[in-house]
């Protein structure tokens, strides 16, 4: 699991320095340019005084607009800001947790305000990167994908356990 977090800060690192995708290929492959690329490995095991990481990330965003890449954490209710420009990396709790074999859609961003949008277990969660706070709001049903709308922030949901779509009003 660590090492999807190095990945996952090296995608970072090269996105923020303007890389090529094919410099991120499978060690051995061929790329078209040899940029240089410096990783720094992040450790959360020891200051949260564990020693093995069974949860890591599941989904990963980029947030151009902020210079930060987004990961969703698999069982572990959290959602991990890793600012792409000095590597640091701030972790939200969730009050409720992400369902591991969700896809990439079930994590947004709305870029006017950079909160991060994450589909739960019969919830979604909005995280708030410059307050580090979140909130949980139930939905019922099990939805699989989330949209934002940009300038009103209302949210709109689609999922298979339901034959329509979910809406939440950002003014509730």
């Amino acid at each position: 699991m660590i090492r999807r977090l190095i990945t996952a800060a090296l995608m970072c690192v090269a996105a923020s320095a303007g890389c090529a995708a094919d410099a991120l290929a499978a060690p051995g492959a061929a790329a078209s340019e040899s940029p240089k690329v410096s990783v720094a490995t992040i450790d959360f095991l020891e200051s949260s005084g564990m020693s093995v990481n069974g949860a890591g990330p599941f989904l990963v965003k980029m947030d151009a607009f902020r210079n930060r890449l987004i990961a969703a954490n698999t069982l572990s209710s959290s959602v991990s800001i890793i600012d792409c420009g000095n590597q640091s990396v701030e972790n939200i709790p969730l009050e409720g947790r992400s369902l591991q074999h969700l896809k990439a859609e079930a994590l947004t961003l709305r870029r006017k305000t950079g909160d991060v949008y994450l589909i739960g277990v019969r919830s979604f969660s909005i995280a708030s990167p410059d307050s580090r706070e979140s909130r949980t709001i139930p939905t019922g049903v099990q939805f699989e994908s989330i949209a934002v709308d940009e300038e009103t922030g209302n949210v709109f949901l689609a999922g298979r356990e339901s034959k329509e779509l979910g809406f939440y009003s950002s003014s509730s």
